[in-house]
């Protein structure tokens, strides 16, 4: 329903001009709470709003929310729409219908008290939208006052009633919505009009403001005139000049004045009229275009609807302007630049109108963004998506480690990241460690060691004698004069002052060594003991002493570790905390000494992290950071509560590397992973995320194929009463939480008819049918999980009553039983089991059809092999059960070479045929008990069962040399196709993970070494 969207800043190269030159005239540090500020990406989502035969494709004039909380959308042209985040039902002109919309082009909506909508067309004037019968009515209802034909602006005003601006002035609605009032009007006798109330405001002591297109016009709750506004340093033709369009007053007070093509004003606390210079009609930012609305975020930032230019956004705590809008590189951004109106949830969301789409931002999510290389503005984007270590350095610099030897540092005092890159061997690894050295150096590990001078920016090798070249660094750690380096070959110790290096290992015939040569984290407490995580339990060592003091599971003692297998250390005081596999285990120094057991955090299956917890930082709130393969959480220490952290977008697949977590300058947290820098606000409190202000509603009954009316829709445990001889009971719920509509996790049952609660099947609109209710009393009952956040569970129960049928009551079947026994109770007891037959086939059918979706689900929908949701369950199946029944198998990653260039070249249609015709390559000359899938775009992947490597290379081999022997003919043109292929098999300390990274690092050395072959 929702496909996510970026839109970030414009016009780059002036706005860096701009920054350069203020760094030279005033070289000032940023202020820390504005430090993000210019960083921070806006994320929008676009929505599509269709239903069965319906669509919206553009033209979207105003939105707004009503009092039930669904969302009701005007359009210049297709009607009037309402919308509960799952259905979309349209309004429109109906020659055949007597209280029909009467014109389907609406420019304005205002929610009644009643549950109902004003609407301001185009043509009809102010139109009602009765609840209570679904139909639409026209003003005015008394016949003595015209509010207008066109309709451009309707606000509630602080009575209860309504304030219309039209093309001939201002009216007003009492409240009773039904009497109303000419306050003026700009026409002749003869029907011209000089002017046209475009835009009106009120404040909260009940001042009102209008723009007509020559002027402002001011009206204070205790007078009954309205007055033109002057200002001190504008005469008033001049401001007849301006066009005005549109008035907002912000949150300190100050008036702001869209024009049609001068640009944006505000009014000044001296009362003059100001203008900023990026906000002027020939700015970059604005460029002449008309300015439509006016709204203000959570973050007190200006938004500023233009017609054309997007959305201009004026950040008042650094003065800084930027735009909002479309991106033509980019296909999931929106399709208009052409701003028409906003409307703010008391939640801080808020809903745009463009001509071309509806966008919905989410203000709940602010609190965590990310940036990766995907950024639009360039001069803000990463290297790579990858972040595989962070640094924060003393002056509060985050260098990020990245992919292939690239490093980045983000230049915040000149709004930019700078890229940096390793040479040589070093170049296609990963940076896994970064660390700040005594002299402000800043010391890289990946493949061997380099060093970068922070102030020139250079690159050199960081030599040391004797430690070996091309060394894979995993971790980096220094105290004192002593590098300690954290490897897979064991731990070397470096003297920086000496040139002293030692290297400690693991040796079978010493029980003081190194616990295991595998090390995966580090971690020195305040008395300089180093805690060793490595993937055989913890060592200990003292460096005065060069002595190892370890801890192993152990499966004859329960006390011990739960297993040895340490991934991530933390300490905080005298508290030593590890990630493990499945858990979060902690000790304190005097349980170690006195031999006593780790204690373990528990972690729920279901709803917390239940992997291995990879990285581990302690905040500046006591509170602790873990980050496990696919997601984050925190664990309050004082209250001893852990909340889980996810996007509520799970589309995309995110790993969170090993060290790749830090606090950064300002107290936020930063964490590395696939996906970029994830970046959480330092201020961020999951007890302080209020409840979600949502509903979890029915939203359309029909009874017997007939609708009831929307106004008379029950709510949650309201009791809907109901005939005998329900044929068809029709129910179509939704929870209304627009900002995660798409992953809501939805079941329901009908106590009384259903012995067991029902799941429907994901991206399944919800409604269920029931046919043929006996009478009786029934509750519908809901349920909608929304992921993310604790995933919280809303409930909703709605009774119904069907009366019973005149056959159907005890006198009756009384006189029934005594006048025939036999016959009669026969008659009654086969049609009811006749009717629970039906309901039963009906369940039936319904259950065989849910089994049909869950199994679309699994299924690629272009190639028909498993999906990548499919593929990671069964691939987690394999395993699992080889660490139970040790049987090998291997599995390998199909690439398509240069695929990107087919797709430019041939097109997308071209790519699809591509795609289609490896899958088939790949089913034909596989086994059926193998499993083959489409893991992304132009990436393959299958399982071989029960397969060595060398076989596995033979299948392999083949299935590249089937591929590369015959192009692919599309349109009469032959597309010479090649594939590169990694292949692994497992081992006996794989996990999932590792094992398909090894897979993935040989598809890569494919690639490297010419592509189309195949790497072992």
């Amino acid at each position: 329903m929702f496909d996510t969207i970026v839109f970030m800043r414009k016009d780059v190269l002036v706005l860096l001009c701009i920054s350069a030159l203020l760094f030279f005239l005033e070289d000032v540090p940023l202020k820390a709470e504005n430090s993000w500020s210019s960083w921070r990406p806006t994320y929008i989502q676009t929505v599509d709003v269709s239903s069965e035969n319906h669509s919206l494709y553009n033209n979207i004039a105003a939105i707004t929310k009503d009092k039930r909380g669904l969302i009701w959308i005007a359009t210049k042209g297709s009607g009037l729409v309402r919308y509960d985040g799952q259905h979309a039902d349209v309004f429109r002109y109906s020659p055949t219908e007597k209280f029909s919309l009467p014109d389907n082009v609406i420019h304005t909506l205002a929610p009644t008290y009643d549950g109902g909508l004003l609407l301001g067309t185009d043509v009809a004037g102010v139109i009602r939208f009765d609840p209570k019968d679904n139909k639409f009515y026209s003003y005015p209802t008394d016949g003595y006052h015209n509010l207008g034909n066109r309709i451009y602006r309707i606000i509630a005003d602080k009575n209860g009633g309504y304030w219309v601006g039209s093309d001939i002035g201002l009216s007003h609605i009492d409240s009773d919505l039904k009497s109303t009032h000419q306050i003026f009007v700009f026409c002749q006798a003869h029907g011209t009009c000089t002017s046209q109330t475009k835009s009106i405001w009120q404040d909260d002591d009940g001042t009102v403001f209008i723009a007509t297109n020559t002027a402002i016009l001011r009206r204070l709750a205790s007078e009954q005139q309205f007055h033109p506004v002057h200002f001190s340093n504008i005469s008033s033709r001049k401001i007849a000049k301006l066009g005005i369009s549109a008035l907002y007053r912000d949150h300190r007070g100050r008036l702001w004045i869209g024009t049609e093509t001068q640009g944006v004003f505000y009014q000044a606390a001296n009362g003059t009229l100001q203008q900023r210079p990026e906000l002027s009609a020939d700015s970059s930012f604005i460029r002449y275009h008309s300015i439509r609305d006016f709204i203000e975020t959570n973050k007190n930032e200006l938004w500023i609807g233009t017609e054309g230019s997007g959305i201009v956004a004026f950040n008042e705590a650094t003065e800084k302007v930027r735009s909002i809008h479309r991106d033509t590189e980019n296909p999931e951004i929106a399709n208009s630049d052409s701003i028409c109106s906003f409307y703010r949830e008391k939640s801080g969301n808020i809903w745009i109108a463009t001509d071309g789409n509806v966008a919905f931002y989410n203000a709940a999510e602010d609190h965590v963004f990310n940036f990766d290389d995907r950024n639009n503005d360039n001069l803000k984007a990463l290297a790579s998506r990858n972040v595989y270590s962070i640094l924060v350095t003393k002056k509060g610099q985050i260098w990020l480690g990245l992919s292939n030897g690239q490093i980045d540092w983000l230049d915040k005092k000149h709004d930019l990241v700078r890229h940096l890159k390793l040479k040589g061997p070093p170049s296609g690894e990963s940076i896994h460690s970064l660390i700040e050295m005594n002299d402000g150096s800043i010391l890289v590990g990946s493949k061997g060691l380099n060093v970068i001078d922070p102030d020139k920016l250079n690159i050199t090798p960081y030599f040391i004698e004797d430690l070996p070249k091309n060394l894979v660094i995993n971790i980096l750690i220094q105290k004192n004069d002593e590098i300690y380096i954290g490897t897979s070959e064991g731990l070397f110790v470096y003297n920086v002052i000496s040139k002293e290096l030692n290297h400690f290992t693991h040796d079978n015939d010493n029980k003081d060594s190194l616990s295991n040569n595998r090390i995966l984290d580090l971690a020195f407490n305040n008395k300089g003991v180093l805690a060793i995580a490595t993937a055989k339990g913890f060592s200990f060592y003292y460096p005065d002493s060069h002595h190892f003091d370890n801890i192993f599971h152990d499966e004859r003692n329960e006390n011990t570790l739960p297993n040895d297998y340490i991934a991530s250390l933390a300490i905080d005081h005298k508290i030593i905390w590890a990630g493990i596999r499945g858990g979060l285990i902690y000790n304190s120094e005097e349980r170690i000494k006195a031999f006593l057991p780790f204690l373990a955090i528990s972690l729920d299956k279901s709803s917390l992290i239940y992997e291995t917890i990879q990285s581990l930082e302690n905040d500046t709130r006591n509170r602790l950071w873990m980050a496990g393969n696919e997601k984050i959480a925190v664990f309050d220490k004082s209250s001893k509560k852990i909340h889980l952290l996810s996007q509520r977008d799970n589309s995309e697949k995110v790993t969170y590397y090993p060290h790749s977590i830090a606090v950064g300058p300002e107290g936020e947290m930063l964490f590395g992973g696939s996906n970029g820098l994830t970046v959480i606000d330092k201020t961020f409190n999951p007890d302080d995320i209020p409840a979600f202000p949502t509903d979890l509603a029915l939203t359309d009954i029909e009874i017997n194929e007939k609708k009831i009316v929307y106004g008379k829709l029950p709510e949650s445990g309201q009791a809907t009463y109901l005939p005998s001889h329900i044929r068809s009971l029709r129910l179509r719920f939704a929870l209304l939480d627009y900002a995660s509509s798409h992953q809501i996790h939805y079941s329901y049952r009908l106590v009384g008819q259903d012995t067991q609660w029902l799941d429907l099947p994901p991206d399944t609109p919800p409604f269920v049918i029931y046919s043929h209710l006996p009478g009786g009393n029934f509750v519908f009952e809901i349920k909608a999980v929304v992921p993310g956040l604790n995933k919280p569970v809303f409930e909703a129960k709605y009774p119904f009553i069907v009366a019973h049928s005149w056959y159907e009551l005890w006198p009756i079947r009384i006189i029934f039983v005594i006048l025939s026994i036999c016959g009669i109770y026969f008659i009654i007891t086969s049609q009811t089991k006749t009717l629970r037959k039906i309901i039963e086939k009906r369940t039936f059918e319904l259950q065989i059809t849910n089994k049909r979706l869950k199994a679309l689900a699994n299924t690629d929908e272009l190639t028909g092999l498993l999906n990548r949701r499919a593929f990671t369950s069964i691939f987690n199946e394999f395993c699992a059960n080889f660490a139970q029944d040790h049987k090998k198998f291997s599995v390998f990653i199909l690439d398509i070479d240069h695929f990107k260039v087919i797709n430019d070249r041939d097109g997308h249609l071209a790519g699809d045929i591509v795609i289609q015709y490896i899958a088939s390559k790949i089913s034909d000359n596989i086994r059926d008990r193998d499993v083959a899938a489409r893991y992304g775009g132009e990436e393959f992947v299958v399982i071989l069962p029960n397969t060595e490597i060398k076989t596995a290379e033979v299948v392999a081999t083949r299935i590249g040399k089937i591929i590369s022997d015959k192009p692919v003919i599309y349109q009469d043109k032959k597309i010479p196709v090649t594939v590169s292929i990694g292949l692994a098999m497992i081992k006996v300390d794989d996990t999932p993970d590792s094992l398909l990274e090894r897979a993935d690092k040989r598809l890569y050395s494919a690639k490297e070494q010419g592509r189309n072959r195949v790497s072992s």
